[in-house]
């Protein structure tokens, strides 16, 4: 676990660290009405993209959240590719114009074969690299060791999205997907809010 935090957070020159993970489900509404515990709920799902920096700075520029609910689909490679593909067109558009933008790109995520770890994952990535025009030579696709290591960026930034419901101090009523990132905003004390797609052909 040390080991693999200690990668995430060595950012070499002409390098860039991402890590990426689905975070925990919300199931909405979320009110202080204690029927609609009982009544049918609908999940949100959300994928955060976090870049990894030695200071472990995790400001809200630093973070992208793609967030669906399941009506709209569900939580396989089809999904994380598409956010995974719109990311790193995302990235291409921060870094192209630095003076000296990074070359390679290392990516971390745990190792679950039906969202990351997968022919479709590594498809994608060898897509990117080799079909599109984009300054990255190199991508690199690092995984944990399967029960000793988690994501630390992204489980850090979950309990910005995660609805606290026993902090009254915190707690709102949530009626809809984008209350959970206003909620996220207010925590966050963040003025430009935190990017939001909710609209993709998966």
């Amino acid at each position: 676990s040390k080991i693999f935090s200690k990668m995430m957070l060595n950012v070499k020159p002409g390098e860039i660290n991402v890590s990426f993970d689905m975070m925990q489900n919300q199931a909405i509404p979320k009110l202080s009405v204690t029927d609609t515990f009982y009544s049918r709920q609908i999940w949100v799902y959300n994928l955060t993209f976090v870049f990894n920096f030695g200071n472990s700075d995790q400001s809200s520029k630093n973070c992208y959240l793609y967030t669906w609910v399941e009506s709209e689909s569900g939580r396989g490679p089809n999904e994380i590719c598409s956010a995974l593909l719109n990311f790193l067109e995302q990235l291409e558009e921060r870094v192209k114009n630095e003076d000296s933008p990074p070359k390679i790109l290392n990516l971390f995520s745990d190792s679950c074969s039906a969202q990351n770890k997968n022919q479709f994952t590594i498809s994608t990535l060898l897509y990117y690299i080799n079909c599109r025009q984009t300054v990255f030579d190199k991508i690199n696709h690092i995984f944990p060791v399967r029960g000793h290591s988690y994501i630390l960026d992204v489980k850090n930034l979950m309990r910005f999205f995660v609805v606290p419901e026993n902090a009254s101090e915190f707690y709102k009523d949530i009626f809809k997907p984008n209350d959970i990132i206003i909620n996220a905003e207010d925590v966050l004390e963040n003025e430009n809010g935190i990017p939001l797609y909710t609209e993709d052909s998966f």
